[in-house]
């Protein structure tokens, strides 16, 4: 049985405070068996899948750390476990959701919590994983949420300005920095992805990664999975890109 057909539940917690959580209640997974299918959209990176895979079927806590420049696949690994591995909790700065605290404590069966961004994380809630990281326990004392409980969690995280975090909590975890793709990289990714995850020819990847590269002047392989989604043919991505950079505005 694949690993898509054993997704059993998707719950998605409405909007709270700076942060998105779902929380996927799946059958453990064959690794095994299975490993290959859990990041069969990342190209290369051969290494840093076999340290997740290790870490994914240890039974010590092994917290994990990718950083790095925006668009480096981080992303990518935590989306591969989330939709792949029972029991984690998907955390993303950019919505908002439930709070790390509150979800850890309604939820003692959370095995892994992949943390997108971790620099924009409360500190509030940084200190409370810092503790859970170096004794197994999570301890919370609100007047809403009072725990004191071991919880072995393993923390995979993602993070663009690593200088943002303090040194206690950089000392937690095992570190791994992603460098910028070349732009033959950048092209194998393409490929590797839009040919796989959107079924699409590789003379279409091979259009789009050339587009993003030189037309939007871009490295970043989201980009890429922007356009693929919309783009029905290469005729389209012309006409995505144009739009782009008639509308698109530089951020400040």
């Amino acid at each position: 049985m694949g690993i898509l057909s054993k997704l059993a539940g998707f719950l998605s917690i409405e909007n709270s405070h700076a942060q998105q959580i779902c929380i996927k209640n799946l059958e453990p997974i064959d690794l095994e068996q299975e490993n290959d299918d859990i990041f069969k959209y990342i190209y290369a990176h051969d290494k840093l899948k076999l340290i997740f895979n290790n870490a994914i079927a240890s039974n010590e806590a092994i917290h994990i750390l990718l950083t790095g420049a925006s668009g480096t696949s981080k992303t990518l690994f935590l989306e591969a476990i989330n939709e792949n591995v029972a029991n984690c909790s998907f955390i993303t700065s950019n919505s908002t959701g439930a709070g790390i605290l509150y979800k850890l404590y309604s939820n003692p069966n959370i095995e892994y919590l992949l943390i997108d961004e971790l620099e924009k994380i409360p500190k509030d809630e940084l200190a409370v994983l810092l503790t859970l990281m170096e004794s197994g326990k999570l301890i919370v004392t609100k007047k809403t949420m009072m725990c004191n409980r071991q919880q072995n969690v393993k923390i995979f995280a993602t993070c663009n300005k690593v200088e943002k975090l303090s040194q206690e909590m950089r000392s937690r975890f095992l570190k791994f920095y992603l460098k910028d793709y070349s732009l033959e990289e950048f092209n194998m990714i393409a490929i590797n992805i839009v040919t796989n995850r959107f079924n699409k020819t590789e003379e279409f990847a091979q259009k789009l990664a050339q587009a993003v590269w030189y037309q939007l002047n871009s490295k970043d392989i989201r980009d890429v999975i922007k356009v693929a989604r919309l783009a029905r043919n290469e005729s389209d991505i012309d006409m995505i890109i144009e739009a782009i950079q008639e509308y698109g505005k530089d951020e400040e």
